[in-house]
């Protein structure tokens, strides 16, 4: 049976052959295989993939309780971490930088779990053209758009290609031979090659606002955020408004338009104002990425000119 290189690391050998025993050859071959991108387990112990190729397909095969019960304890074990009744959600970042998710019973009937696998071949804008993904005058605006220090929000739902998107800019903007400095919640999907970047992820320790709210001592030009969730999207708007333009970020949002909605709704967690006029000043272009079929697309490009009180709206322009 060959090892899967997703569960490789400092995990002793006793671990480790219990951990592939657990697993058995069926979820090995494919977490082996190039075509998969996601492996998903239900609790009723099927066995699902997310393909390149075919997109989601049941492979027909089941892992057992007490198989995906020993899968989970294992990886908690070797990330130092408790699962049980009382803490039943295990997020953990595989030695390869794979995400898995565990489920525990009280929040599913039997355990289950999904693994992300970490995207290792990196894709630069100019691929995107190639792939069909963008068109050549969107990949121009946006090469402008990281020039001229424009601060970019790449919308999309999930699996969208928004992370890889992301990536994609920051392969651009490492060629500006500027600082920057990415923050992400827990686990760290972005790839800065820039040789003056620096990575920041949250931890026990430090929560995504403690690095907010330091982040300007580690003197960053641009300031990249992994995703917004919650009221930390109001400390990246201060942040991007003191002199640091030319930062990105994403967000869940089903089009380009209402991303700056969901914006507001995130500040107001926060505040008692949703920062209409903040958002339409310091967000200067949103990207929504869509996912269709198999693939992804740069479905819309808006230009955000500003907030019109008058109008009551945001003052947006699209790229045709």
């Amino acid at each position: 049976m060959k090892r899967s290189k997703s569960i490789v690391g400092d995990i002793d050998e006793r671990k480790l052959n219990t951990l592939y025993n657990a697993m058995g050859k069926d979820l090995l071959d494919c977490l082996n295989d190039p075509d998969v991108f996601e492996v998903l387990v239900n609790d009723n112990g099927l066995l699902w993939t997310d393909t390149f190729s075919k997109g989601r397909v049941s492979t027909q095969k089941y892992l057992s309780s007490d198989n995906r019960f020993k899968i989970i304890m294992l990886i908690a074990d070797a990330t130092k971490q408790i699962v049980n009744e009382e803490h039943p959600l295990l997020e953990a970042e595989l030695p390869d930088k794979s995400r898995f998710q565990g489920y525990f019973p009280r929040v599913v009937r039997f355990p289950a779990f999904v693994i992300r696998k970490h995207a290792i071949a990196k894709q630069t804008l100019d691929d995107y053209v190639l792939c069909g993904i963008m068109t050549e005058k969107q990949k121009k605006f946006i090469v402008d758009a990281i020039y001229s220090n424009r601060n970019i929000l790449v919308a999309g739902a999930t699996k969208s290609g928004k992370t890889t998107l992301l990536n994609a800019i920051l392969e651009e903007i490492a060629k500006t031979e500027e600082r920057v400095i990415t923050v992400e919640e827990g686990m760290s999907e972005l790839k800065c090659t820039s040789e003056l970047g620096l990575s920041l992820c949250t931890s026990k320790y430090a929560s995504l606002l403690d690095i907010l709210r330091g982040l300007l001592r580690g003197t960053p030009d641009r300031i990249v955020m992994g995703e917004l969730r919650a009221g930390e999207a109001m400390d990246l708007l201060d942040l991007w408004n003191t002199g640091h333009g030319g930062g990105c970020a994403s967000i869940h949002a089903n089009s380009a338009y209402l991303s700056l909605k969901r914006l507001e709704k995130m500040i107001l967690r926060v505040s008692i104002n949703p920062q209409k006029e903040s958002i339409g000043e310091i967000i200067d272009v949103v990207l929504f990425m869509e996912r269709k079929g198999t693939g992804r697309a740069l479905k819309e490009i808006m230009e955000v000119k500003g907030y019109d009180e008058k109008k009551g709206d945001y003052d947006v322009v699209y790229l045709k």
